[in-house]
């Protein structure tokens, strides 16, 4: 099997002849710098052996179509303006018109200060609106049409990624805010959800006529530690209709494969997301205190990436087996599930455990290899 089979393979519960080999999603930038001091010499994915995996369409510069991922698509471009300065720290407004500040060192590892969010009105969304238009052919490369032939007889997946519809709410009004509006201008939500169901609709198919995506990618990250940034309830009422016609509209133009990207706990809207037609998702953080085995046994057609605690790579060895020998095999067993770590591996992963843990990893798979 080529790379795209062995996926394509795994979304489908059945029997690839051995998992995709995806078994970290990303690295910080201070991670691969501690291991370059430590010895590596090259892009950690070819080191250890990765599948080739191509994420476009808002993760990749090779494919510049502008549809979003974990910011809003706005066409033309908010232009990032450096507000004020002192010695330790910057405020800047974003790309996606967000008042934020950060520190200037160690900025890759700590979160910045959300200080104001673009929409404090619902008249404050109309200017934002305008830029969010699908048929914008500044979208799309000048030479777009050429597509098709460059990815018709691949070997590897490409996937697609858009802004969730919670996302886009939180890029627009902030976390705390979305709530308060969908009690108090419930009509201005479902105006904003609608324009952004039908958004993704066009721009999504006006990309099936050039290229295939073996999966769409959603980002969400609307979780924290123990639950949803937004009730169950709101979710069903609000985000359940338009995850149901998206996902509907997307199976009518052939892409199958619908997977949601959110941090945090994810145990209260695992039930909703399938009801609206999600078939997969990711990363399933372990502090978060979300367990794969027993989701897997709520949930035994959700199709799973992720779920291995990246802090066990912290300490020692015995702590990587324990991890993985309680996990891997079972959810292999069950099929749909790559093995993987639950979010991006932070610097405080020494490379050698690094190693140690994707040895361990492969030796588990070959248990259940075909190849």
């Amino acid at each position: 099997m080529n790379g795209r089979e062995r996926l394509l393979e795994s979304f489908r519960f059945g029997k690839p002849d051995r998992p995709f080999r995806w078994e970290c999603v990303a690295f910080w930038k201070e991670t691969i710098e501690r291991w370059q001091g430590e010895g590596l010499k090259e892009d950690p994915n070819k080191y250890f052996e990765m599948d080739e995996q191509i994420s476009f369409l808002g993760f990749s510069s090779e494919i510049p179509v502008n549809s979003g991922f974990t910011s809003n698509p706005y066409v033309p471009k908010l232009e990032t303006v450096l507000v004020s300065e002192d010695e330790t720290s910057r405020v800047i407004r974003d790309g996606n018109g967000i008042l934020r500040r950060e520190f200037k060192q160690g900025a890759g590892v700590s979160m910045p200060q959300w200080l104001e969010y673009p929409v404090k009105e619902k008249e404050d969304y109309e200017d934002l609106r305008k830029r969010l238009d699908p048929e914008d052919p500044r979208r799309f490369p000048p030479d777009w049409g050429e597509y098709r032939e460059r990815f018709e007889d691949r070997d590897f997946p490409i996937s697609m990624g858009i802004c969730g519809f919670f996302g886009h709410l939180r890029n627009l009004v902030g976390p705390e805010k979305v709530s308060i509006f969908m009690y108090r201008e419930p009509e201005f939500i479902r105006e904003v959800l609608d324009h952004w169901t039908n958004f993704n609709k066009i721009i999504v198919e006006k990309v099936k006529k050039q290229i295939d995506p073996d999966y769409m990618i959603v980002w969400e990250d609307m979780c924290y530690k123990t639950g949803p940034l937004v009730s169950p309830n709101l979710f069903e009422e609000f985000l359940v209709p338009c995850y149901r016609d998206l996902c509907n509209h997307l199976r009518g133009i052939g892409i199958e494969n619908i997977c949601v990207d959110t941090d945090g706990n994810v145990d209260a809207l695992l039930p909703l997301f399938i009801r609206g037609g999600i078939s997969g998702m990711v990363p399933f953080e372990v502090l978060a205190g979300n367990d794969i085995v027993k989701i897997r046994e709520k949930f035994p057609k959700l199709w799973m990436l992720g779920g291995l605690d990246k802090k066990a790579l912290t300490r020692d060895k015995r702590s990587i087996d324990r991890e993985l020998e309680s996990k891997v095999p079972p959810m292999l067993e069950s099929g749909g599930y790559l093995p993987s770590l639950d979010h991006a591996a932070p610097p405080d992963i020494p490379l050698e455990n690094f190693a140690y843990y994707m040895k361990r990893v492969r030796e588990i798979e070959a248990r259940y290899s075909r190849a």
